[in-house]
């Protein structure tokens, strides 16, 4: 086979296939001897009917598998001996199949933008010292901490506090507008963690397991 290979652009190769009309024809008549032993057409037992009726009855089909076999035998070949690296599947282009005549495609392939360092001998750079200060190392040793900390059961009988997670369920009504309505349950809520509306989260301090409670809040 002949392949060339066409510089489209800095990320965009085009690879140039042609395949030998013998090669060509000997494929044909492999893949029509293949339909051949499994074809059903009527007034024939299986693998028993006439080559040139098989002919005339999958052209497509034949056309079809040998283009298919084509590309798998040849293209990845041709990428392989130029080296190239495709970050994506290749869109090909071909002429018709015929027998007796050289069978030629083409495939364009995306390959990765090809990066030259240049020399850094002598080149300065300005380099951020940071400074810690014991704020933000308290402030990072909370966080971890807060990330790291796991729920303990209170005490039965207990009430909510700042900082205690509770799990609730709760129906917010919104007075003229019950568009806005909503409902949720088995909600886990930090008290005092701002996660909704402050003054709603200020209601549920002193709240116990199982108590229900009706509060009003604005609304922004």
């Amino acid at each position: 086979m002949q392949v060339t290979v066409e510089a489209i652009n800095s990320v965009t190769k085009k690879i140039n296939i042609e395949i030998p009309a013998e090669q060509v024809d000997t494929e044909i008549e492999k893949v029509y001897a293949g339909i051949q032993k499994k074809a059903k057409l009527q007034g024939f037992r299986p693998g028993k009917a006439p080559l040139q009726l098989i002919k005339r009855s999958y052209s497509d089909t034949m056309r079809d598998e040998v283009m298919r076999r084509f590309y798998d035998q040849t293209l990845f070949k041709a990428l392989n001996d130029h080296k190239i690296e495709p970050v994506d599947s290749p869109t090909i282009e071909s002429d018709i199949l015929e027998q007796g005549t050289p069978f030629k495609y083409s495939a364009l392939v995306e390959i990765m933008p090809e990066i030259l360092l240049q020399d850094c001998t002598g080149l300065t750079v300005t380099k951020e010292k940071y400074v810690l200060n014991p704020d933000s190392i308290e402030g990072e040793l909370k966080r971890m901490q807060e990330n790291m900390a796991q729920l303990v059961p209170l005490d039965e009988g207990s009430s909510a506090e700042n900082g205690h997670v509770v799990s609730v369920d709760y129906s917010f009504t919104v007075a003229d507008h019950p568009e806005e309505n909503s409902t949720a349950e088995d909600a886990s809520i930090e008290v005092g963690a701002h996660q909704l509306m402050p003054e709603f989260e200020e209601q549920l301090i002193g709240m116990k397991s199982g108590e229900t409670k009706e509060v009003r809040v604005t609304l922004p």
